[in-house]
C-alpha cells in the first residue's frame, strides 16, 4: 500500500505537509484502488509512520518531511 498526503479529502494534489496533512490517499498498487482516510495522528509526526503502517502502508510519496518523522 502507498500513502499520499493530501490537504483535503477531494484533493488531487500532493500536500506539502506530511505528519500535519489532514488526510492520506491510500492506494493499492496491485489493484489501483484508492481510499482517503483522515490522519488520526495529525501534528504528531513521529507517530505518523506507525499510524500508516497499521493500515498496511509500506511506501509513501511526499513533498517534504520534517525531522520529527525520521
Amino acid at each position: 500500500m502507498l500513502a499520499i498526503p493530501l490537504d483535503e479529502k477531494t484533493s488531487t494534489r500532493l500536500s506539502r505537509l506530511y505528519g500535519n496533512a489532514p488526510c492520506f490517499a491510500i492506494m493499492d498498487p496491485k489493484t489501483a484502488d484508492v481510499k482517503v482516510i483522515e490522519n488520526g495522528v495529525r501534528g504528531s509526526g513521529p507517530q505518523c509512520g506507525s499510524f500508516l503502517n497499521a493500515r498496511g502502508v509500506t511506501s509513501t510519496l511526499f513533498y517534504h518531511v520534517g525531522e520529527g518523522i525520521l
